[in-house]
């Protein structure tokens, strides 16, 4: 007698497919399982409730970053603002020590009349040579609690027996 072949379950699935009530009876079985599937996976084609969490999450997360480089670059604007005039308020009393309005001999600091929070000061330093000084111009401002100054060194000639100039 010969021997057969002992049956393993997936040769009786593979059977019971192949046959037309298998065939009906996977079909029926697939409608009823369908639903199921697709809200176990929860692709139905809306976001979840996690999914939109996140999202928002990291949105907030970009938009504060935005944000804060937004203010960042309006507090150095105001600065770099601060400085050019600083600058040319330096610039001016600069023109005055070498038309010699200022002197060592006068009173050398002072505020600006169109802007009163900048003030500057002059420094006279002797130098190794007759009449010729070292002039430090300082323009100082404070704003928001903290002093700021900007400084330029340069070499004038003041002869003590000229006429002081006016401005």
């Amino acid at each position: 007698m010969p021997r057969k072949r002992p049956i393993s379950w997936p040769m009786i699935l593979e059977l019971f497919r192949r046959s037309s009530a298998g065939k009906r009876a996977v079909k029926r079985h697939m409608r009823k399982v369908e639903p199921c599937k697709w809200i176990f996976r929860g692709r139905s084609g809306s976001f979840t409730l996690v999914e939109a969490i996140v999202a928002m999450s990291i949105m907030a997360i970009g938009v504060t970053g935005i944000l804060g480089s937004f203010t960042s670059a309006l507090v150095g604007a105001a600065v770099a603002e601060d400085y050019a005039k600083a600058s040319l308020l330096l610039q001016q009393v600069l023109t005055q020590v070498r038309a010699g309005a200022i002197t060592p001999y006068d009173v050398n600091q002072g505020t600006f009349s169109g802007e009163a929070r900048f003030a500057w000061s002059v420094s006279f330093t002797e130098s190794d040579i007759d009449y010729l000084y070292r002039v430090d111009v300082i323009v100082a401002w404070r704003k928001a609690g903290r002093t700021h100054n900007l400084k330029s060194t340069t070499y004038q000639y003041c002869n003590p027996f000229a006429l002081p100039v006016v401005m």
